[in-house]
């Protein structure tokens, strides 16, 4: 690594797509690198499909296959980038990977300590956790568990659950069918069309939240610095409990007219069946009609 930094030149740059034919049945991937960019997809074959490109930095002179490796262990296909054995005085290696996968594999657990994580039309739960690098997980059926510690996050169309945490990032999540639960320390949140138990914070950042569907659980929406605008149907179910410590609470979907700088309010629309918690210490409250 330190050779690499020093101004060492590209000592390998290579792309090689690679087929793997599982042996028995197999249901779970999981994919490890400690740089890099990562891809899954199901597909509608029987073996597993790798495309991998690999960049090194540094006075290194083997072939790319030393960088990497597909395997099956059990009913699990594991793709992990090699280790290094000296990281600080070793070159610099960068694996990237797009893994096509057999609908038989119904669970992803994907990990990388510097990169993109993505996974796009997949049937079965995802597990996608990176140091420092954004994530997208897009059309998938099963539970999704996301969480980067710097980067960006956007989470849409999921038939199940979310869970997805950010410590300096946007939290991006839409169309969920079941519970969601997002929160990061410095970031804006931005929530559309989600179902079931809703739980969203931001330690310092904007929320804003647009749902043309009804709502179906308890919410609680907060921020401890930052406004929150919500727009919900006509039609809604909820009992409001609205409190800002610096702000106004507006909209017109609140049937009552306030004034004043630090409000706490509670307000019924239709049966209020569905509460609905939201809160920031410092900003407004706007909630609308779409």
């Amino acid at each position: 690594m330190l050779k690499a930094l020093l101004g060492l030149g590209t000592a390998l740059d290579e792309t090689k797509t690679v087929d793997f034919t599982p042996e028995g049945e197999v249901s779970r991937l999981q994919v490890k690198v400690h740089s890099g960019d990562v891809t899954v997809r199901h597909w509608d074959q029987p073996h597993v499909q790798a495309d991998v490109h690999v960049r090194v930095r540094g006075d290194e002179n083997k072939p790319m296959e030393a960088y990497w490796n597909l395997r099956q262990v059990g009913t699990e296909v594991q793709f992990e980038q090699a280790p290094l054995h000296n990281w600080i005085f070793g070159p610099h290696v960068c694996v990237d990977v797009v893994l096509y996968v057999p609908e038989a594999i119904t669970k992803g657990n994907l990990k990388s300590s510097n990169g993109f994580l993505e996974v796009e039309g997949f049937n079965g739960a995802i597990n996608a956790h990176t140091s420092n690098g954004g994530i997208r997980v897009v059309d998938v059926e099963g539970d999704v568990h996301a969480h980067t510690h710097n980067g960006h996050v956007e989470i849409s169309q999921i038939d199940g659950a979310v869970d997805a945490t950010s410590h300096n990032g946007i939290l991006d999540v839409g169309k969920v069918t079941s519970n969601v639960k997002a929160h990061t320390h410095n970031g804006q949140i931005h929530l559309q069309d989600c179902g079931a138990i809703v739980n969203i914070s931001t330690h310092n950042g904007k929320i804003k939240i647009h749902q043309t569907v009804p709502l179906q659980g308890a919410w609680s929406v907060e921020t401890s610095n930052g406004g929150i605008d919500l727009f919900v149907p006509s039609n809604t179910d909820a009992t409001y409990n609205l409190h800002t410590s610096a702000g106004r609470i507006t909209g017109s979907a609140i049937p009552v007219k306030t004034s004043g700088f630090s409000q706490h309010l509670s307000v019924t629309t239709g049966q209020g069946t569905h509460p609905v918690h939201i809160r920031t210490s410092a900003g407004g409250i706007v909630i609308n009609h779409n």
